[in-house]
């Protein structure tokens, strides 16, 4: 199985599989959603192993890793994010500033679907 290609999840965050060699995979990942990182196109790397595929990233205040089975064309995840810190309002928003999280606010899980709208190379 060939991994690389533009997968898209159900927000619109877009993962970028540019490089798929001897079980490893890197590209890019941008987020559709807020969390320190919205918008901005960040490094990817990690493993496959026939439908089984892992990939992880560090941008902005977070560390986040997807886990995931692809089924039926659909790649279904679940996700861990760790986040150092958040901001206390909207980045226009005069006096906004990023505050440090304590332990129970700093990690979310959840889960993403992704589909392949683009082969790639």
């Amino acid at each position: 199985m060939n991994w690389t290609g533009t997968w898209k999840n159900q927000y619109g965050s877009i993962l970028d599989i540019t490089s798929d060699e001897g079980g490893n995979i890197a590209g890019w990942f941008t987020s559709a959603v807020d969390g320190g990182i919205k918008d901005a196109r960040i490094r990817v790397s990690g493993f496959h192993a026939a439908d089984r595929l892992t990939f992880c990233l560090a941008g902005g205040p977070i560390v986040a890793a997807w886990t995931g089975l692809l089924r039926h064309d659909r790649l279904e995840t679940l996700w861990h994010v760790a986040a150092s810190e958040r901001r206390t309002g909207p980045v226009e928003e005069a006096g906004a500033a990023n505050r440090q999280l304590d332990i129970f606010e700093a990690f979310t899980t959840g889960a993403d679907t992704f589909i392949r709208i683009d082969r790639g190379r």
